[in-house]
Order: C-alpha cells, then sequence, then structure tokens
C-alpha cells in the first residue's frame, strides 16, 4: 500500500486502520482510529489537508482530494460508498456518501445524513442534518427517522468488523499466479 509524502508533508495513520494494499494515501492525510481505506481508493492531501473521522470507512475506488487552502474534513462514523468523488469542505458525523455520488468544492453536509447512490452536490451547497438527499442535481427529499440514523451509525460497525477481519487475514491475502 503505497503512503506518500508529498511537499514534506507525511500521512499519519490511527491505531487499528485497515487500508488496502492498493490504495493510495499522499500527502497531508490524517487517518484516525478504527477507520478504513479500501481497494483503489486514493486520499490526495497535496493542496490543503484532509481529515478522516474514527470507526469511518472509504470504500473502493473512491477519491478525495482537495482545493487549495481549503481542507477536506470527514466525520466519525461515515460510510463513503464505492466509486464517490469528494472534494467537498465537510462531512459530519454518522453520515452515509452513497455509491457513485460526487460532492463538490467548499460543500457541506450536516449530521446524521444520508446522500443518496449517484448524487451530485454542487459548489458551495450547505446539507442540512438529518437528511436524506438525492439527484443529480440533488434535492433534500425529507428528515431521517430514528431508527434510519442508527442504521447509518451501524453500516460504519459493520465495515469495522469487517476491516478486522481483513486485518486477521492479512497474511493469507497475497497475489495467487
Amino acid at each position: 500500500m503505497p503512503i506518500i509524502s508529498f511537499d514534506g508533508k507525511t500521512p499519519k495513520i490511527g491505531k487499528n486502520v485497515f487500508i488496502a494494499q492498493t490504495a493510495v494515501i499522499i500527502g497531508d492525510v490524517t487517518i484516525g482510529d478504527n477507520s478504513s481505506i479500501w481497494y483503489n481508493a486514493v486520499l490526495r492531501g497535496d493542496m490543503s489537508s484532509i481529515v478522516v473521522g474514527q470507526y469511518t470507512n472509504i470504500q473502493d475506488n473512491t477519491t478525495i482530494h482537495v482545493m487549495k487552502n481549503r481542507s477536506t474534513i470527514i466525520g466519525d462514523y461515515v460510510t463513503i460508498g464505492h466509486n464517490t468523488v469528494l472534494h467537498c469542505d465537510q462531512i459530519a458525523n454518522n453520515c452515509i456518501i452513497g455509491m457513485g455520488s460526487i460532492m463538490l468544492g467548499m460543500s457541506t453536509l450536516g449530521e446524521n445524513s444520508l446522500i443518496m447512490p449517484g448524487t451530485l452536490i454542487p459548489l458551495n451547497a450547505k446539507l442540512p442534518a438529518n437528511s436524506i438527499i438525492s439527484g443529480s442535481p440533488y434535492k433534500i427529499d425529507r428528515k431521517l427517522h430514528e431508527d434510519e440514523i442508527e442504521a447509518i451509525h451501524q453500516s460504519a460497525h459493520n465495515y469495522h468488523s469487517l476491516a478486522k477481519m481483513y486485518q486477521l487475514q492479512k497474511q493469507e491475502m497475497q497475489p495467487i499466479g
């Protein structure tokens, strides 16, 4: 797994973090304890910093990048689905970003929210907490119910459990052929 220093900045990796062998983490990136970065994900903190909270999972083929002098901050217990592109300012705690979604620069997402798969969040969007958001361009569908908020939290725990299984089998997971 490439963990690459850039411009004098080296990624900081917390405790019990799973990083897949094909993930790439570059520059000013901090990953919180018990998080996971999955196959072919790229976190490129070359123009500013990326901060990933605890128990957050960044799934396969996700790209996270930053704008010059604008950090990207991702909270705790966040699930970021496969093939997502994040170029945003902030994702608060306990959120799911659905597969194939795009969040563009200077956008923010409030806590306990769900972005449905394939959603486009444009520049400068300020999305409220406790919301379901969908569409391209996006619309706010409704407020989340308490059981849905708990399901978001459980999703992060499920990915943490899966990451622990991968860590235990790391020695056995060698390429074949």
